[in-house]
């Protein structure tokens, strides 16, 4: 199954494609709340079968619900007296709108004052222009710790395609994949047209960026999930001052495209002396896509945005 881009095709490539073929699809890929009330004579109406989960103790009772061909769960705590007794998972993305998504909202009767527990955000590129090669190498995330590339099952793993990576730990990471790999990263299940870069925000994270409770959710236009990632710029180097800036510039551009970005770092960080930050983050520059010349970081944004502005109106 065909899990490439067209050959030769690399960030540096985009730079005078127009912004608006670019563009992907935004998406809220999963809201989790968190309240303390909850219809349920209204849940029980819509139950279907209990959630499966392996570890069943974490909850008293778990309903799998459907509603307008919505599917939606609901946990219930084992701890009676613990504030926020509910637990409601819905994936905004499956709604035709806002409207669809407000009317379950209703239904249930949940406050909305109710937390946002997890949020993701989730873009769908075109992989006719990207591949999860060319993020993976470019990608260097604040905060957020390497777990790992995947390849086709198929063929060997240095011979294979990378199909996808993460940074961070579930169910707070960064992940890139194509389209019908999220279930088993190992074993591509189907082909798709599209590549899935996801960012997953929980708990504190969401209150940082300003997603603390459900009346909170049109501020999702408003905010920048991706201010804390940055993509460079790494088949260009800049001119070094030194001779000895040199070197060391050209050795760390050979590890930044046989390994990333990220694992140059760590890479570098074992061997060399001084402030890695300071000798180091002026090799590259921000990488800059389409006729607009914008960062990728500004590419994200736009295309959520541009997707989630009419995914309120309807």
């Amino acid at each position: 199954m065909d899990t490439t881009v067209s050959p030769g095709l690399t960030l540096q490539n985009l730079a005078n494609i127009p912004l608006s073929q670019l563009l992907g699809i935004g998406q809220l890929d999963q809201l989790v709340l968190k309240s303390d009330t909850l219809n349920i004579k209204f849940v029980k109406k819509c139950y279907e079968h209990p959630v499966y989960d392996k570890r069943p103790k974490r909850f008293k009772k778990s309903y799998h619900c459907r509603y307008d061909d919505l599917v939606f769960h609901i946990y219930e705590s084992p701890h009676s007296k613990k504030s926020e007794n509910y637990t409601i998972e819905v994936n905004p993305s499956q709604t035709e709108g806002y409207s669809q998504l407000n009317k379950l909202f209703e239904q249930l009767q949940i406050s909305e004052c109710s937390r946002i527990a997890r949020i993701d955000f989730s873009v769908l590129l075109k992989k006719k222009y990207f591949s999860i090669e060319e993020l993976h190498l470019a990608i260097r995330p604040i905060y957020k710790r390497w777990m790992g590339r995947y390849f086709d099952n198929n063929v060997k793993e240095h011979e294979g395609h990378v199909t996808g990576f993460d940074f961070g730990k579930y169910p707070n990471r960064i992940s890139a994949y194509y389209r019908g790999i999220k279930d088993n990263r190992r074993r591509i299940k189907q082909s798709g047209r599209y590549l899935n870069f996801e960012l997953q925000v929980r708990n504190k994270a969401c209150t940082k960026i300003g997603l603390e409770t459900l009346v909170d959710l049109r501020k999702v236009m408003t905010i920048d999930p991706y201010k804390w990632i940055k993509f460079y710029d790494i088949r260009n180097i800049n001119v070094p001052r030194t001779r000895n800036e040199q070197e060391r510039w050209t050795t760390f551009q050979e590890l930044c495209l046989r390994h990333g970005v990220y694992n140059a770092r760590l890479r570098t960080r074992k061997i060399a002396r001084g402030n890695l930050n300071r000798d180091y983050d002026k090799c590259f520059d921000p990488m800059l896509i389409s006729d607009r010349r914008i960062t990728v970081n500004e590419f994200l944004l736009k295309s959520l945005r541009k997707s989630l502005a009419e995914w309120f109106r309807t």
